[in-house]
């Protein structure tokens, strides 16, 4: 493990010095990202993380368990979790691993305020973490964070940056890796220009240097990466024509140069080209009786394994609760090559994959 995480270091230094050279011709690097390691692609441009050696694990926030269940990446019906974390959790939103530094890091919504009296937070647990023997190793919370009802969560495994979305203040906090405690962001997009409005799904896009941002107002925001305080975005994608219905969460599809949205409310998958602006129509949508999309609220995206997953809250309905994985790119009234059933009363948010694993 330790020769891997070396390796991908030095991928990560030699991603950073040639930079100069994306931005001259991202047209050529984007295609040809297929040729660079499985680990590098997925680490650093998408809400997968990577391990090493098996078969790779999902993470699956639980809002209304106040828990992250772990399964193997290729479980499938209803089977029992390999481990899970409960100690400091409370409506957990969003799930990040991070393979290099050997952690999780989870955002607490607090719906009940029962993070400490604060009304949001963001718990870091070892990567094996299983309850009861899963106490955090860092919390970042208290009034100078400006955490509020936490949602997204994206990180920048070459700055070592953790980047926060708050439904409830409408803002974009972002934190070093290490934070902990009552501490202030480094960053904070924030204020009437940046048209955030509720956002619920951050991503960080390594190679363009940008910050994708989903609000379910019904809007993309896009900033560059710098970006600090009250700054319009770069670009949006809203409007009638998106048929945005209170979307939820969003990957990246760098291989395909595309946006996709877990579109809740419609029960849908939409696919927008990256570039996109202004209010346009998606370019491919999952919908349909055979999809049994029911109320999605995450979406990953997985190029290696040429994947779609997709966590199904259930919440506020009757259909079931759990994961079902696409082929991609997924469109029409497509049946799921597997699905994944969760307990009812889970409430699964988001989801978070590993496509090896250590164990």
């Amino acid at each position: 493990m330790l020769h891997l995480v070396s390796y991908i270091s030095r991928l990560a230094a030699d991603v950073q010095r040639i930079r100069p050279m994306i931005r001259f011709n991202r047209r050529a690097v984007i295609k040809n990202l297929r040729y660079l390691s499985a680990p590098l692609l997925l680490g650093m441009c998408s809400t997968l993380a990577f391990a090493g050696l098996g078969p790779g694990e999902l993470f699956i926030t639980n809002y209304e368990l106040d828990s992250v269940t772990v399964y193997s990446r290729t479980a499938t019906s209803a089977v029992t979790p390999l481990r899970t974390i409960r100690t400091g959790l409370s409506s957990p939103y969003s799930v990040v691993v991070d393979q290099l530094n050997n952690e999780v890091y989870v955002s607490n919504n607090c719906r009940d305020s029962t993070c400490g009296g604060f009304f949001g937070s963001v718990e870091v647990y070892d990567l094996n973490a299983n309850y009861p023997n899963d106490t955090p190793k860092r919390t970042i919370t208290g009034t100078a964070t400006k955490l509020f009802h936490c949602t997204g969560m994206s990180y920048d495994v070459l700055r070592q940056e953790l980047y926060v979305a708050n439904d409830d203040s409408d803002t974009i906090a972002v934190f070093p890796r290490t934070a902990n405690g009552n501490v202030t962001p480094s960053r904070t997009i924030v204020g009437l220009a940046t048209e955030l409005g509720g956002p619920t799904g951050v991503i960080f896009d390594l190679f363009h240097d940008e910050v994708l941002v989903l609000s379910k107002a019904g809007l993309i925001t896009v900033y560059p990466r710098t970006s600090n305080g009250n700054v319009s975005p770069v670009r949006s994608i809203a409007g009638s024509l998106t048929e945005f219905n209170q979307p939820n969460g969003m990957d990246l599809d760098l291989l395909r140069d595309e946006i996709v949205v877990a579109n809740a409310e419609a029960n849908s998958i939409l696919a927008f080209p990256r570039t996109a602006t202004g209010n346009v129509a998606p370019t491919r949508i999952l919908q349909g009786s055979s999809t049994g999309l029911c109320i999605p609220t995450g979406v990953v995206v997985d190029p290696i394994n040429n994947d779609i997953l997709v966590a199904n809250s259930g919440l506020e309905a009757s259909c079931g609760q759990g994961t079902a994985l696409y082929r991609r790119p997924a469109g029409g009234n497509e049946s799921p090559l597997r699905t994944l059933t969760l307990p009812v009363g889970s409430g699964p948010v988001t989801v978070a994959q590993t496509l090896i694993s250590f164990n």
